[in-house]
């Protein structure tokens, strides 16, 4: 019976745990391993109470994970593997990559996870996925087109994107809220998109360029449709 990892999952007393990343300043290296003590709630977020153990068994001073959000970066303030064997793991692959899909961050061990599928590893090295995901859900609600068509508005930018909907009656705040926010960030994205296909395909070639933009675009917009479920979110 094989083990498995699941990303950030949530913890109980006696699960082990394998480090990825952690806030405090005493932080042990990523990879150790330990086993949970505590599990306390403070504030909202999750405390959990680990003993750490070295490769030779040697027990280091403890050191807690937070399971919760720094406000000011908007990302973890920690990152760990639960280790479960096969047969216990009764969540889909789906559920977890969406739980963790905001959150996770270049820097992290993307490829030890078998939770995460290959094109979020693959687009996650060019992209900023959190803002992108953002992006395309505030397009979502804008309610300005139907979803199976937004994957151009990631390289559009604002002038084609106003261009076409500044006629747009909006019924509803949020509507209008959420289309503010798609103007105001669709020239980040656009560049966004078009360095990380520039850094894999150079510039010597545009129609590749161009080509890599649209296919980059497509794989972005079809994982964020796999995060919101499928295409019953996207009409």
């Amino acid at each position: 019976m094989g083990k498995k990892k699941l990303l950030n999952a949530d913890l109980e007393v006696l699960d082990l745990v394998q480090l990825i990343s952690m806030t405090d300043p005493r932080k042990i290296p990523s990879s150790m391993r330990g086993k949970v003590t505590s599990v306390s709630n403070v504030q909202g977020s999750k405390i959990y109470g680990v003993e750490w153990k070295t490769p030779n068994g040697t027990v280091l001073p403890s050191l807690s994970l937070i399971d919760g959000i720094n406000p000011e970066t908007g990302k973890r303030l920690d990152n760990w593997f639960k280790i479960v064997d096969e047969e216990d793991d009764e969540s889909s692959d789906e559920d977890q990559i969406e739980e963790n899909f905001i959150t996770l961050t270049k820097g992290q061990i993307l490829k030890e996870s078998k939770n995460i599928p290959e094109e979020f590893v693959r687009l996650s090295k060019l992209y900023n996925i959190a803002e992108i995901y953002e992006y395309l859900e505030a397009l979502r609600i804008s309610s300005i087109l139907n979803m199976n068509g937004a994957s151009p508005y990631l390289y559009m930018g604002r002038d084609r994107i106003y261009h076409q909907h500044h006629f747009e009656d909006f019924d509803s705040e949020e509507r209008q809220k959420n289309y503010d926010y798609v103007l105001e960030n669709s020239d980040k994205i656009k560049n966004m998109i078009i360095r990380g296909a520039y850094s894999v395909t150079g510039g010597d070639n545009m129609r590749s360029l161009e080509r890599k933009v649209q296919q980059d675009a497509t794989d972005l917009f079809n994982l964020y449709t796999k995060m919101k479920g499928g295409s019953k979110f996207m009409r």
